[in-house]
């Protein structure tokens, strides 16, 4: 584990329905920059300090000795964009695993105890825990009892559209910026801040 791998897939987004909007200047594939900006991410974090943080885990080798994970210089071995492969939206894990297994054969992966699959989906088509609220995103591990048909030893990370989490929060989570000007205001006058509803 002296080493990681982060591969980028980046699966249905120039597909019919993928996002709900479009954005001047840029491309319709990723009309928020979110792509480029996760690729920009993984591209820079290698041989950092703030990538060191990784190194503090460790996996044993099963002979009483253990590895730590690296911090390459190096971590994005590619990115592909897979519109190919059908998708849709309430995505389920083993379909995730799955496209991390395409992902891992396109790539050509043969050692996947130091490699990452990353499969991101776009605005319109994510996992159904990500739809329901119940996180950002998740990681995994591929065995033949979790997902059956799927290269196991592939490690993926679930990548949903995570602006649109924001989206999806619950009316009133966040007050209205106007809200939030106005109790700032009565607190710097040395009012009291009553939290009213609005």
């Amino acid at each position: 584990m002296k080493l990681r791998t982060n591969s980028d897939r980046l699966w249905g987004w120039g597909e019919a329905g993928a996002f709900n909007h479009t954005a001047a200047g840029r491309p319709a594939n990723d009309p928020d920059g979110v792509a480029a900006l996760m690729t920009n991410f993984i591209a820079a974090i290698g041989g950092t300090a703030w990538g060191t943080i990784a190194t503090q885990y460790y996996q044993s080798n099963y002979n009483r000795t253990f590895s730590n994970v690296g911090n390459p210089k190096q971590e994005l071995a590619g990115v592909w964009h897979d519109d190919a492969t059908p998708i849709h939206n309430d995505l389920s894990p083993l379909e995730l695993a799955q496209e991390a297994g395409r992902a891992a054969q396109h790539f050509g992966v043969n050692n996947l105890a130091n490699a990452n699959l990353v499969v991101a989906t776009p605005q319109m088509y994510n996992d159904a825990g990500f739809n329901q609220g119940s996180y950002c995103a998740w990681h995994d591990y591929v065995t033949p009892i979790s997902y059956p048909g799927v290269t196991t030893g592939i490690a993926f990370t679930n990548m949903p559209y995570v602006p649109e989490r924001r989206a999806r929060l619950r009316p009133g989570l966040r007050e209205p910026r106007a809200r939030r000007q106005q109790r700032w205001r009565h607190n710097r006058a040395g009012t009291r801040d009553r939290r009213d509803p609005d």
